[in-house]
């Protein structure tokens, strides 16, 4: 049995015209010009008057004919040491521990990013005027990060070989520069670094005479600083920005059985719990919003069944199957959804 629940929505603009076809300057030119008020090419003229007696505007589709690039010299130094270990408490009793120091140093100069035409023909400078000029008007930017963090946790072994574990482990992700800035000198953004808190305990454990295989954790992250790119849906502007403070819960179970020598079935199913604790995203309080990337609720499923075998291979009947709850890809502020709710209304 197999059901979907879909919506759609197609829209199709042509524009035709008796020119010779090929993509060149003024495609990306001429949009670009109406939306900042510069004189735009003769054709682009017309064209802007027709779209005008139509009641839209050339203005409405900048960018869409061009290509955005960018370039920035960028220096980065990491340098860690660390000590890792473990001690068997008992023989079934196992502590595992670490420590380790990163320091991070970097800078970043000569940014610049400009609008090109298909053709490769620079239109219009968005950022140093899109000169590499190490003395344009953006300014130099650099970090100095340093940080301890370490790991500890019990690992216990039962007498029939199930592993019962604990663990409680830093990470830390240093600072770092918006390489996505294209648009506009306030997309030139650094971040602080990030700082994560993360517990699990959890199982591993095989049954039925080691035909079957059963594992399960659970877990905590408590993020501080967290990075993430703001993307302002009106004007593509993408900043770099820190989350003050997100936290993570969820449960995974997975469990493979070896039904008969031909026959393997697999089964996994995780759930999430995600929340923004304290941040401000456009001057918005984000507390209580949906972390990205976190569906509530993961299923996958397979099997395998081995058919025969010859000389030549394994003819096998693999089938599998996966469902995702519902997911937000970026983290935005009310006021994107309710825009996107006006357009999809």
């Amino acid at each position: 049995m197999f059901s979907v629940d879909a919506e759609q929505f197609t829209q199709d603009l042509r524009i035709a015209s008796n020119l010779d076809g090929a993509v060149d300057f003024n495609d990306c030119f001429d949009p670009l010009a109406v939306a900042f008020g510069l004189p735009p090419s003769a054709a682009g003229a017309a064209t802007e008057g027709l779209f005008n007696s139509l009641g839209f505007s050339l203005a409405g589709f900048a960018t869409l004919g061009c290509n955005a690039k960018n370039s920035f010299a960028q220096d980065k130094t990491s340098t860690a040491a660390y000590f890792d270990g473990s001690y068997a408490l008992t023989d079934a009793l196992l502590l595992r521990y670490g420590i380790r120091y990163t320091r991070d140093d970097a800078e970043q100069t000569r940014f610049n990013a400009h609008f090109e035409s298909a053709d490769g023909i620079p239109v219009l400078g968005t950022i140093n005027g899109g000169s590499p000029d190490p003395l344009a008007t953006i300014p130099r930017q650099d970090f100095s990060d340093s940080e301890v963090t370490g790991r500890i946790g019990l690992d216990y072994t039962t007498p029939n070989g199930t592993l019962l574990y604990g663990s409680f482990n830093q990470g830390y992700r240093g600072g770092a520069f918006n390489a996505q800035a294209y648009y506009d000198p306030s997309e030139i953004s650094m971040a602080e670094p990030e700082f994560l808190d993360s517990f699990e305990v959890g199982f591993k454990s095989t049954l039925w005479d080691g035909r079957v295989r059963l594992n399960g954790a659970a877990f905590f992250y408590s993020y501080e600083s967290q990075q993430f790119i703001l993307i302002d849906i009106t004007t593509f502007v993408q900043t770099l920005i820190n989350i003050d403070e997100s936290e993570i819960r969820g449960l995974e179970i997975e469990a493979a059985a070896q039904l008969s020598p031909a026959v393997l079935v697999q089964l996994g199913v995780g759930v999430l719990d995600t929340e923004v604790k304290n941040g401000v995203l456009a001057g918005e309080d984000l507390s209580a919003r949906v972390l990205p990337g976190s569906p509530e609720l993961n299923v996958n499923a397979s099997f395998d069944w081995n058919l025969f075998s010859t000389e030549n291979g394994t003819l096998t009947l693999h089938l599998d199957a996966t469902f995702q709850d519902e997911t937000l890809y970026a983290l935005v502020p009310e006021w994107v959804t309710a825009t996107r709710s006006s357009m999809a209304a």
